[in-house]
Parts: structure tokens; C-alpha cells; sequence
């Protein structure tokens, strides 16, 4: 029976490097993409943020 178990159970489960190359090369596009959406966000708020601050400093001297 032990032997049954060792001959039948384990099973090679080996993908070609091709996929794993694919997957890796659509994981860097994914994540690219995402940061480059992430940081023109991110820039965008920056810009208001220091136009806020602008216009704020220039309240403080009366001027519009």
C-alpha cells in the first residue's frame, strides 16, 4: 500500500519557462502602468496643493 501511495500520489507539475516568462513580463507591464497612473494622481494634487499654498501666502499680504 505504501508503495501505491509513493508510485501514484506525487505528480510533476512543471510549467514551461515560457509562462513564467510571459507572466513576468505582464506583472512588470501591470505594474508600470500602474505607477506611472499613481504618480500623475499624485503629481496633480502636489500642483493644487502648492497652488493652495500660494494663494494662502498671498492672502496673508493682502494681495489676491
Amino acid at each position: 500500500m505504501l508503495v501505491t501511495l509513493i508510485l501514484f500520489l506525487p505528480k510533476a507539475n512543471a510549467n514551461p519557462v515560457e509562462d513564467f516568462g510571459n507572466k513576468l513580463k505582464t506583472w512588470w507591464e501591470n505594474e508600470k502602468t500602474e505607477t506611472i497612473y499613481y504618480q500623475k494622481g499624485k503629481r496633480e494634487e502636489g500642483k493644487d496643493q502648492l497652488q493652495n499654498n500660494w494663494n494662502t501666502i498671498k492672502s496673508l499680504f493682502g494681495q489676491k
